[in-house]
């Protein structure tokens, strides 16, 4: 059993230990030790005050524990999800299926048609699971570092 709540801003650094954590060490042959350090590099403390701002972060807890399990970061006007990640030791466990549910539920209050992510490789599997479909692969630069991606889309 979780909750489910909206994230502050001192839940900043456990947030941040989830996603470093979630991008170092999911399994994932798609992308190499270079790709997935660019990749950590664009989520550090003030990147994410500044998404904090622009996107409603929700923190999945673990009942009876205060451990941040999980993250997802959604825009709730225009369906966007920014971003889904779960701490590894509790990947394959509901957790982002919880965030996902509970977010799509959100979505649906406000009445969106459809909910888009850019997905990496690692979550490609998960999204195509709750119904996504692929509308463009994408190349994304970071610091000259190449790591790709794809737009995804749901209708709801």
């Amino acid at each position: 059993m979780m909750n489910i709540v909206l994230a502050q801003s001192k839940d900043c650094e456990a947030i941040l230990s989830v996603i470093h954590n979630a991008i170092r060490r999911t399994p994932s042959r798609k992308y190499n030790i270079e790709q997935r350090e660019a990749w950590i590099k664009r989520f550090d403390l003030f990147a994410l005050q500044n998404l904090m701002e622009r996107f409603d972060y929700y923190i999945a807890i673990k009942s009876g524990a205060s451990d941040i399990v999980g993250v997802i970061g959604i825009q709730p006007l225009n369906g966007f999800i920014h971003s889904l990640f779960v701490a590894p030791e509790y990947q394959h466990q509901g957790v982002a299926s919880t965030l996902f549910d509970f977010s799509e539920e959100i979505f649906e209050s406000h009445q969106v048609p459809s909910i888009s992510v850019e997905a990496s490789h690692m979550a490609l599997s998960f999204f195509k699971s709750k119904g996504f479909k692929i509308s463009k692969t994408n190349l994304v630069d970071i610091n000259g570092i190449l790591l790709e991606n794809f737009t995804m889309e749901k209708v709801i």
